[in-house]
């Protein structure tokens, strides 16, 4: 048994033996890491040419680990089923043998779900034309994705064999047994032999990238495109294929493959600079960097033509096991029209759908200055047009593709642009390079993991390098820096008028670059503050030695404290950076101003404040502070008392005290300074479960939600305090009745009431015995009265017409599927952990009864139903 370190979070665990080769922990590309480690080797075997690799997967106890998600299997995965050729018929390595998937229950099911959304997308008829594809349109991209998929599609279990690790040691395989130690320790145990790993990042680890990156500078022109990926999700020396679209000054993303904060950082770039992204379908070296962008500053704009936002938002949801209408809290979703050009605040953009085992289209863009236009073409995940013709080739009367579609796809492809960049990565679902040897383009590049170019097309076209720039339409840059001056002045600098921001925000600006000095100070003294208009930049204090990191919106030079003093200090620009001069002279009379001041160093401290609570740590932009502060509100609480109930949800930051947490009696958390509460309202559209009370006299803040809702980081952590304390609520919660929990119709109400009776002996039960076996009694009553109480509520929703009877029936349905399984012999054999089991029955409780059915209450109060 041997153990090695691949990179940080990722190790290799190999048992010649039982044949087992595990990788364990598989954040972003972590099929690169083992590549280039030699993990994964070439290898021939029955006139087949293929890849080494591992046969496992251990998954991560929690999804993510210090803001990056831990658990993206798909790429090792797929590497499993095509590059070692497990799923491919005919292939020697397709023994019948699946890979394993091991980890937590709720992991593996997510990573299941995810997968099979990675694999095949939208999967039927059915949901093509739910996401707005016409009939024939969708029967044809179904005959498509079955081709691709050699005919069938498959459950994830089909395909991969999974093992949950819940509470007790596994067998992975004949003498090998997996026990779980601990959060993210495991032990792998076999003849004798003993090896553990950890998962747990370690003090200043981070998951990282398979390559390094140089410092790039992108300047903001009227029309340009940046290469920021030219590999694949294979290449361990290149990022995924992916550009930046510069149009008025404005960054826009066309896809975004893992580590894509990594690459904007090398280009000077945050998350918060970039408007939005173009997004051409859903595998993960196109689609992994949404799970970064999803934690940033500020909601950014997704476009996409329906179809694949579609797949983005359930592939998305099964990932972070959220529902898909979630996907609006953390992108501004902008549906694109198929083969239509689609105006974007003045640029033009038309995708086309690309043949593709999951829902793709390539890109065209285009941008006007007077009369000259230009064009850029980004064909991500094309087939070759020997595939197209396969996929046109008649099977039992007709071909996957019509011979107009295979022409009008080619068509396309070959049209002659200014700029075009060409997946031309080989094999089943990727283009050739030789289909553009006559394209007429004035530039072509060839991309998606190609190295170099064929002879046949040397002279036609060429490769680029990571921050290479195409500069279609220069300019633009201007107006650009003269609106972010505008607006970060008057952030920054409360009560100026429009006429006075002017002279400044036309002022001297200067580029700075990685690692030089911003400004400096003449006989000792400043002549200029200077405003970040782009970039990161470290301000170190002359007399204290600290530093602090500032990004675009924020004023070096200044004391934040007493902000009409200015700083002896040095700055250094960690980025590319854009500065603005301003005459120290003018800042200070500004300042000196009645009122300004004060109000200046009463947002310095608050937002000092709002650095000790961590719901706030990451974000950097001052822009988003600055609008957090001023619509603060501070209040007083006195002891045992709770705050009286808003007419609009809004989010509450303790400042000093103590606040207890309660649903009526119990206790569910105790909060401290820099802790909050309210997110319930936030992220639910439910009845409020949890009333805060004061535990002494205290004060806090109150932000009201609409200010937080386009602030992804923000909401992303409010749902993950919402759902640690409906767990911590679980794991304490006896289901006693108690009047929070009342629907206000009596008949329901005693159902629930007995529904949560049952539920409790039952759990009861199976907690004493630890075991799921037998009860055959109180589970028959309990599926049956689930039964009755089901029908019940089905029946008075369809008679008064309530909105979410479906919702209701569909949730309603999959627990009595869940409760047959668990009242049958099959369950039995199955033999699930009896905590599993207790924890689906508490769950499902608090989630439906408590939630669900909450919603309902005030329609059957108004229904006149007591």
């Amino acid at each position: 048994m041997k153990k090695t370190k691949v990179a940080p979070g990722i190790f290799w665990i190999e048992i010649p033996e039982a044949d087992l080769r595990i990788v364990c922990g598989c954040p972003a590309d972590t099929v690169k890491h083992l590549a280039k480690r030699g993990m994964i080797v070439p290898a021939t075997r029955g006139g087949f040419t293929f890849e080494t690799g591992p046969n496992a997967i251990l998954l991560s106890d929690t999804p993510i680990q210090k803001g990056s998600f831990a658990n993206l299997s798909e790429f090792p995965l797929l590497q499993m089923f095509y590059k070692q050729g497990m799923l491919i018929p005919g292939h020697p390595s397709n023994t019948g043998r699946r890979p394993l998937l091991i980890g937590l229950g709720d992991q593996v099911r997510a990573q299941a779900d995810y997968f099979f959304r990675g694999n095949y997308g939208l999967s039927s008829e059915d949901e093509i034309t739910a996401s707005g594809v016409p009939a024939a349109a969708a029967r044809e991209m179904f005959r498509v994705k079955k081709w691709f998929a050699f005919g069938t599609i498959r459950a994830t279990s089909d395909l991969v064999e999974t093992r949950a690790v819940d509470a007790e040691a596994v067998e992975l395989a004949p003498g090998v047994v997996l026990h779980r130690k601990g959060f993210n320790r495991y032990e792998f145990l076999s003849e004798g032999q003993s090896v553990q790993v950890d998962l747990t990042l370690g003090p200043g680890e981070q998951f990282e990238p398979s390559y390094k990156l140089p410092p790039r500078g992108v300047r903001r022109e009227h029309f340009s495109v940046t290469h920021i990926g030219e590999g694949d999700g294979w290449d361990p020396a290149r990022p995924c294929m992916g550009s930046i679209i510069c149009h008025k000054g404005l960054f826009y993303l066309v896809d975004a493959g893992p580590h894509i904060t990594f690459s904007l950082d090398a280009l000077g770039i945050g998350a918060a600079d970039i408007e939005g992204i173009f997004h051409s379908h859903a595998h993960d070296d196109h689609f992994a960097g949404l799970t970064s962008l999803v934690r940033s500053e500020r909601r950014m704009k997704y476009f996409a033509a329906p179809y694949v936002r579609a797949t983005a938002q359930k592939k998305l949801g099964a990932l972070m096991r959220f529902d898909e209408d979630r996907f609006a809290r953390y992108f501004e979703v902008h549906d694109l029209v198929p083969g239509e050009w689609n105006s974007i605040d003045g640029m033009e953009v038309r995708p086309l759908y690309s043949p593709h085992p999951v829902e793709t289209t390539v890109f065209f863009f285009r941008a006007h200055a007077g009369a000259e236009t230009r064009t850029y073409a980004h064909l991500a995940d094309i087939p070759s047009f020997d595939v197209l013709g396969k996929l046109a080739e008649e099977r039992d009367g007709t071909g996957a593709l019509t011979e107009l579609s295979r022409a009008a796809f080619a068509r396309e492809a070959l049209a002659a642009v200014n700029l075009k960049k060409i997946d031309v990565g080989g094999g089943l679902i990727h283009g050739n390079a030789i289909d553009f040897a006559s394209d007429g383009s004035e530039k072509v590049l060839l991309s998606h993991g190609i190295s170099s170019v064929p002879d046949p097309l040397k002279g036609v076209a060429t490769t680029a390098s990571f921050g290479d720039v195409d500069v279609l339409l220069p300019g633009g840059a201007g107006e650009y820096l003269l609106d972010t001056a505008r607006t970060s002045l008057a952030a920054c600098i409360p009560g100026l008028t429009a006429a006075e921001i002017e002279p400044m925000a036309r002022g001297p600006v200067v580029e700075v670059a990685p690692g030089a000095r911003v400004g400096g100070r003449h006989d000792g003294e400043a002549k200029e503050v200077h405003l970040i208009l782009r970039g990161m930049v470290d301000e170190t204090d002359a007399s204290s030695g600290e530093s602090r990191r500032l990004s675009a919106g924020a004023l070096l030079g200044v004391v934040p404290a007493r902000p009409e003093q200015l700083a002896a200090s040095t700055s250094r620009a960690v980025s590319a950076v854009t500065v603005l001069g301003i005459p120290a002279v003018t800042y200070c009379e500004f300042v000196g101003r009645a009122g300004v001041a004060e109000a200046l160093r009463r947002s310095a401290a608050i937002r000092g404040f709002l650095s000790l609570c961590p719901l706030f740590k990451g974000i950097r932009s001052e822009t988003v502070l600055n609008g957090i502060t001023t619509a603060m509100r501070e209040r007083r609480l006195e002891l045992g008392r709770s705050p009286a109930p808003e007419e609009k949800p809004e989010l509450c930051i303790l400042a000093d005290g103590e606040v207890d947490l309660m649903v009526g009696a119990r206790l569910v958390e105790t909060i401290g300074p820099g802790g909050f509460w309210g997110e319930e309202r936030i992220v639910s559209s439910s009845p409020v479960i949890c009333e805060p009370r004061a535990a002494g006299a205290l004060t806090y803040f109150a932000v009201p939600a609409e200010i937080l809702s386009s602030i992804p980081m923000v909401q992303w952590e409010l749902q993950e305090t919402f759902e640690r304390r409906l767990r911590t609520f679980r794991a304490e919660f006896r289901f006693e009745w108690v009047d929070a929990f009342r629907v206000g119709v009596k008949e329901l109400d005693d159902q629930h009431r007995r529904l949560f009776s049952l539920v409790n002996g039952l759990s009861e039960i199976i907690g004493k015995t630890g075991q799921i076996e037998g009860h055959e009694k109180e589970k028959k009553e309990l599926l049956a009265f689930a039964r009755l109480h089901f029908q019940r509520e089905e029946a008075l929703m369809e008679a008064h017409d309530y909105s979410r009877s479906e919702v209701q029936r569909k949730e309603h349905g999959d627990l009595i599927a869940r409760l047959e399984r668990f009242a049958g012999e099959g369950e039995r054999r199955a033999r699930p952990r009896a905590q599993t089991a207790v924890d689906y029955l508490k769950d499902w409780l608090i989630r439906h009864v408590l939630l669900e059915d909450l919603r309902y209450r005030d329609f059957f109060n108004e229904k006149g139903l007591r």
